[in-house]
């Protein structure tokens, strides 16, 4: 059951508190300044007799002052710390900082993911005021699991994902191995994965895996024609023409009736390969045959930059914003800046990627 606060309709608006509170730190930033700069003045008429005491000439006036000016501009919020949380490492129903958060509309959260509901707090920034009550009663001890600061929220993303890694490496260590298995298994499999990759772009990955076992099971994929293919693609975007490509791409690839990939595939440098494939498979861009390379275990090097991880990266503050399009330059610039963000959380950048989707849709896939 979704837990929720009731509140009188138009009464307050979600939010505006912090919106409030914002506005207010601005104007009295802007008083500030005000008085900084009429500060000659004060001193031409108050302080002339004694120079010595004049706040512009003072230790005060030249440092002390304008260093409060970033102290005004700080903005605190909470962040939950997941792995002293009792609701998230399964102690108990905690939500004490969620019964007790003042902020009309609730700034501690229940999380959900893909329509279900996990009693498990999160903070929702946009309302949070930094208050501290969440904090004061906290019953984790010694060392509350919320705390409020300035640099909270970033935290508090971090350790959310080092946390999903740490508990569940085995779980992404063993899909690895599934994807060496498949890098690893008949040329078919290999072409059945890249046909996967093919069907993907603004589809979802698991129907996508539908059709393609769907195609298998028929004794459509490896033979059959563009129609035959297109019936079976049910759920998945632009059907006629990723019927299309599959065909092409199981054209090229075929050599005395056979399809054969594994000769292909056998470049070692993975940047040159990705290059290669985004040239020889119809509908790959950077991303798919980063994806493909990925499930078929070649994938530790390079990311794949979908909506899902770009969301996730602009989140940690690793990108600013999502861009409407990536063109090549981006795609790589993009790619460098992940793998310095995977350095510094301490998380192989294939493993990250699977983290990011995770902390998206609540699930692992490939």
């Amino acid at each position: 059951m979704k837990l929720t606060l009731k509140r009188k309709k138009g009464k307050f608006k979600p939010g505006a508190l912090v919106h409030a509170r914002r506005t207010f730190q601005g104007f009295f930033l802007f008083l500030f300044i005000v008085l900084l700069w009429l500060l000659p003045s004060v001193d031409r008429i108050f302080f002339t007799a004694n120079p010595h005491l004049s706040l512009t000439a003072s230790a005060a006036g030249r440092f002390f002052i304008p260093a409060i000016i970033p102290a005004l501009l700080i903005i605190v919020t909470a962040a939950i710390d997941t792995s002293k949380c009792l609701p998230w490492i399964g102690d108990s129903q905690c939500l004490q900082c969620r019964y007790n958060c003042p902020v009309p509309g609730n700034a501690v959260g229940i999380l959900q993911k893909e329509g279900h509901i996990f009693l498990r707090p999160e903070i929702l920034p946009d309302l949070c005021m930094g208050c501290g009550r969440c904090q004061n009663v906290c019953p984790v001890r010694p060392h509350r699991a919320v705390k409020v600061d300035s640099s909270a929220a970033q935290r508090s993303k971090k350790m959310h994902i080092k946390e999903i890694y740490r508990k569940n490496k085995k779980e992404i260590e063993r899909r690895f191995e599934e994807f060496r298995r498949t890098g690893c298994s008949s040329d078919k499999e290999i072409f059945a994965e890249m046909c996967f990759c093919i069907m993907t772009p603004q589809s979802k990955a698991v129907a996508a895996e539908a059709a393609v076992k769907k195609l298998k099971e028929n004794s459509v994929l490896y033979t059959g024609s563009k129609e035959k293919i297109r019936q079976y693609l049910r759920g998945v975007r632009f059907p006629n023409n990723k019927a299309s490509y599959i065909v092409r791409t199981r054209d090229a690839f075929t050599d005395c009736a056979k399809i054969r990939l594994k000769k292909f595939l056998e470049e070692k440098d993975i940047y040159i390969l990705r290059d290669r494939l985004v040239k020889s498979v119809t509908g790959y861009g950077l991303k798919e045959a980063s994806h493909f390379l990925r499930n078929i275990g070649k994938g530790s090097e390079i990311a794949i930059l979908d909506r899902h991880i770009l969301k996730e990266l602009a989140a940690h503050g690793v990108i600013k914003k999502i861009p409407e399009s990536i063109d090549r330059k981006k795609y790589i610039e993009i790619e460098k800046k992940m793998k310095e963000f995977a350095c510094r959380v301490e998380i192989p950048l294939d493993a990250l990627d699977m983290v990011f989707w995770f902390s998206e849709t609540g699930y692992f896939f490939k």
